[in-house]
């Protein structure tokens, strides 16, 4: 039977030879604000180049609603050279396949050729106004700004006494209220969930701590040490009501964070260690 990833790399691989096949047209547009992008997976030979315009148009026709994703295979001396033609927020043009019915439902290019920097003042207007700061002021957690680089909002909080980054995962001002919906939730049963967040913390991780992660002399850490020595750092909330409790971990797993998700419908769900 097909497994996730067999299944996301077969249609990976039909879309692309559907760009294949593309018609090459010339691409107008603005970078956004990450520029060029190269991964390399398992045992690839070549790097794959992801390039996002955040406003677009096929020259001499109309912008086109959303952003569109650019992909292209590359050597090692071509990432540089692709990042410097197409740096964050630069007006560029570019030959690209495109397919305005790539899967799900939204276009996709195969970046053709090196972008060029254009002077075009139309295109510089738009530049200049996605600059401009997005910010929204809520009742709780006061200016939420818009950050471009990751597509969503961040505030400052204060959780149980403890000053903490909020991320709410809305990419637009409109989607934003419902999202908050979620944050204000949270925060109005903070010390339940505070509590609920750390069990499931030591639930999942006070083991692994005390089998594989003690310290040469180190004294066996307790439940409530163990709780206490996590120190929150962020919360992320998005748009199903999911949410993620991000710690610092007090040096438990060895400058580790550690990270509980789950949901305001079911609960914390697992605990994990990352970074």
């Amino acid at each position: 039977m097909e497994d996730e990833w067999e299944a996301l790399s077969r249609r990976r691989a039909e879309i692309e030879a559907r760009l294949a096949a593309a018609p090459v047209v010339i691409v107008e547009g603005i970078a956004d604000p990450t520029g060029v992008a190269a991964i390399k997976l398992g045992d690839a030979q070549q790097w794959t180049l992801r390039l996002t315009l955040d406003a677009w148009r096929v020259a001499g026709e109309p912008w086109q609603d959303g952003p569109l994703n650019l992909t292209r295979r590359a050597d090692d001396d071509e990432i540089e050279r692709y990042r410097q033609a197409a740096r964050p927020l630069q007006p560029i043009r570019m030959p690209a396949r495109l397919l305005m019915d790539a899967s799900p439902a939204r276009p996709e290019a195969w970046l053709d050729a090196l972008p060029t920097p254009i002077d075009d003042p139309e295109l510089a207007e738009r530049a200049r106004q996605l600059q401009l700061p997005v910010t929204y002021e809520d009742t709780l957690f006061g200016t939420c700004r818009f950050d471009r680089r990751v597509g969503w909002f961040e505030a400052h909080a204060n959780w149980n006494g403890a000053d903490v980054r909020l991320y709410l995962e809305a990419a637009t001002v409109e989607t934003l209220p419902s999202v908050l919906e979620h944050a204000h939730a949270l925060w109005r049963d903070a010390a339940t969930w505070d509590a609920r967040v750390s069990e499931q913390a030591v639930a999942d991780l006070l083991k692994l701590k005390q089998s594989t992660w003690m310290e040469e002399g180190e004294s066996e850490v307790s439940a409530d040490d163990f709780k206490r020595r996590l120190a929150l750092q962020s919360i992320s909330i998005d748009a199903q009501a999911g949410f993620e409790f991000c710690f610092a971990d007090g040096d438990l797993f060895f400058g580790h964070v550690v990270v509980v998700d789950g949901s305001l419908d079911r609960g914390p769900r697992s605990a994990r260690i990352a970074g």
